[in-house]
């Protein structure tokens, strides 16, 4: 399963990587039009395309660092699970929140949310790697 796993984080880092520069050129092209003077959506979209930069980096590093086994594996398939969610999310919200002008930007908590709480259990299994690494051996 590791290695699928990793395998899957760089596929997707690098597909929303895609999706990060073609959002890039969408913001090139369409911009004054896309926000007609309303500054707040420019700076939404802007916001919302910093995101998904950060969903693929996210995903990217997962992709390069090695997979856990038993529990802590569980955990990392969790987080991967959630992170991996974080991406669709963000993108949608790119699209389809900053023409509202509106604070209420659930698509993007929700992307966010899970992407940090990926991120901690991705953490908690390295940490209790560590952890085990520095008992000693039984007797």
């Amino acid at each position: 399963m590791g290695d699928r796993l990793r395998a899957f984080h760089l596929w997707l880092g690098w597909g929303t990587f895609a999706i990060f520069l073609g959002t890039g050129l969408y913001m090139a092209s369409a911009f004054p039009e896309a926000y007609s003077g309303q500054e707040a959506v420019r700076y939404l979209y802007r916001a919302n395309h910093v995101y998904i930069l950060f969903a693929a980096l996210l995903n990217l590093t997962l992709g390069f660092r090695p997979s856990e086994a038993g529990e802590r594996g569980k955990l990392q398939t969790a987080g991967s699970v959630l992170i991996a969610a974080a991406v669709p999310l963000l993108v949608s919200a790119f699209f389809l929140e900053p023409a509202k002008a509106s604070p209420e930007r659930p698509l993007t908590l929700f992307g966010i949310v899970f992407a940090a709480a990926g991120t901690g259990l991705h953490g908690t299994a390295a940490a209790l790697r560590r952890r085990r690494a520095r008992q000693p051996a039984p007797l």
